[in-house]
């Protein structure tokens, strides 16, 4: 009888410790998730801040020649 006791707490401990084991496996595997998730939000903000810098400089390389044009046409 006494055995019995001992092996049903034993049984309900390790029980326990594999829920809480797979409770935490549950939370990282979550976390780690959620860590690719932003780790692709950032890669695709900095590939747009990339793209509007050469934008910008592309813009602004275009507004130069024209304004040269404009002022070529304004001295003729």
């Amino acid at each position: 009888m006494t055995n019995s006791k001992y092996t049903q707490g034993d049984n309900e401990i390790g029980n326990e410790i594999r829920n809480i084991t797979n409770t935490i496996k549950s939370e990282i595997k979550q976390i780690e998730n959620n860590n690719k998730t932003l780790l692709k939000n950032l890669k695709r903000a900095k590939e747009a801040e990339s793209i509007l810098a050469l934008k910008k400089s592309f813009l602004l390389k275009q507004n130069n020649e024209l304004q040269s044009i404009n002022n070529n046409i304004k001295a003729n």
